[in-house]
């Protein structure tokens, strides 16, 4: 029985944070939506991307010149 416990409680609290950053992402994307329209948070997200992939290119292309 402890065991269904702990298991009971760890997947309660993985839905609970869950549904807490998926209610906040929603709040923040309403939020940006409203102040800056539809366009920019798709070149926010293209940006973001964008980002990400230069920095993990930069990072290989790095440790390959070492």
């Amino acid at each position: 029985m402890p065991v269904l416990f702990v298991f009971f409680s760890s997947f309660h609290s993985f839905i609970f944070l869950f549904f807490f950053y998926y209610g906040w992402l929603k709040v923040v994307i309403q939020v940006v939506m409203r102040l800056w329209g539809y366009k920019s948070l798709v070149g926010f997200f293209f940006l973001h991307g964008l980002l990400v992939c230069s920095r993990t290119e930069a990072s290989t292309v790095f440790s390959r010149a070492k």
